[in-house]
């Protein structure tokens, strides 16, 4: 299933994909640079579990039952082991016992999305945001997928959102600063990269460093 009358960056010719694995399943994207001047491949923020350094009062307040961690966890493991069939069953075990659970929904758009089952995939996330509004990650998740189909607008609405929750949040920044550069808008995106390095930034700082000297050239 896709998205009626939406390329993805991978079809326009504007990202390569590739899937690594962080202990649960990521998809990371290596996208070459939007604008005309830049060379080489900038580095992608990936889909990243909930649930980090900053967890929302939601998520410590409403904690998933066991039973659905379990499920959960189980899911996980199934997918590392490229067992998508099993991993989507425990998955779906995981929301048939709590259907709140924003970080099954996380690792459910995950999964759909690296089948490239984007309307499904862009389902799950929504429904994890629903879960869980406060949560950056998820946010943050959602306006990956979001730009990958080329919805740069909602991408970009969707990642403002989350620097609202957080504006300390390097990977928003650094996101936001993507989405500008695509819009052609290059003066915000220089100073999204400054914002970015300014909080320390340093999962993309080389990349970020050389980006934002060509920007300002």
């Amino acid at each position: 299933m896709r998205l009626k009358g939406k390329r993805t960056l991978v079809e326009a010719g504007i990202m390569k994909i590739k899937l690594v694995r962080v202990g649960v399943l990521c998809l990371c994207l290596t996208v070459p640079a939007f604008a005309a001047d830049m060379t080489g491949a900038l580095p992608w923020p990936g889909l990243k579990a909930p649930g980090g350094d900053i967890v929302s009062v939601d998520r410590l307040l409403h904690p998933a039952p066991a039973a659905a961690e379990r499920e959960l966890t189980l899911a996980r493991k199934a997918l590392i082991r490229d067992d998508e069939t099993r991993g989507l069953e425990h998955l779906d075990r995981a929301l048939q016992i709590y259907p709140q659970y924003a970080e099954a929904y996380s690792e459910l758009g995950a999964a759909l999305l690296r089948k490239s089952d984007a309307a499904r995939a862009l389902e799950a996330l929504e429904q994890a945001v629903a879960c869980d509004p406060k949560s950056v990650e998820t946010r943050l998740n959602l306006g990956i997928a979001q730009l990958q189909f080329l919805m740069v607008e909602q991408a970009e609405n969707t990642v403002r959102q989350a620097i609202q929750l957080d504006a300390g949040s390097q990977r928003a920044h650094y996101l936001l600063a993507v989405i500008l550069n695509q819009k052609g808008d290059r003066p915000a995106a220089a100073a999204e990269l400054r914002t970015y390095l300014n909080l320390d930034g340093r999962t993309y700082r080389v990349a970020a460093e050389a980006w934002l000297a060509r920007l300002e050239q």
